[in-house]
Order: C-alpha cells, then structure tokens, then sequence
C-alpha cells in the first residue's frame, strides 16, 4: 500500500516536471515571437 501511494506521488512528480519543462519552453517560443514581432514592426515604420 506505501510503495503504490509513493509510486503514484513519483508519477505525479516527474509528470508535473515534465509539465513544467513544457510550459517553460512555451513561454519562452511566446516570448521570442513577441520580440521578433517588435523588431519587424520598427523595421516597417522606419521604411515608410
């Protein structure tokens, strides 16, 4: 019954850690298209 109950909370754990990773690398794909958003958005308005 203790090594299912810790099996289960190690499960929880790395799934959570895996979740984390994901989220993380989302954040940052998010955060590199704003910037990149920006900087062509100077580049038009300069153009014109």
């Amino acid at each position: 019954m203790i090594s299912l109950s810790k099996k289960i909370f190690q499960m929880l754990v790395t799934e959570g850690r895996n979740r984390g990773i994901y989220f993380t690398i989302l954040m940052n794909i998010s955060h590199l298209i704003g910037i990149l958003r920006g900087f062509f958005i100077k580049l038009f308005i300069s153009e014109i």
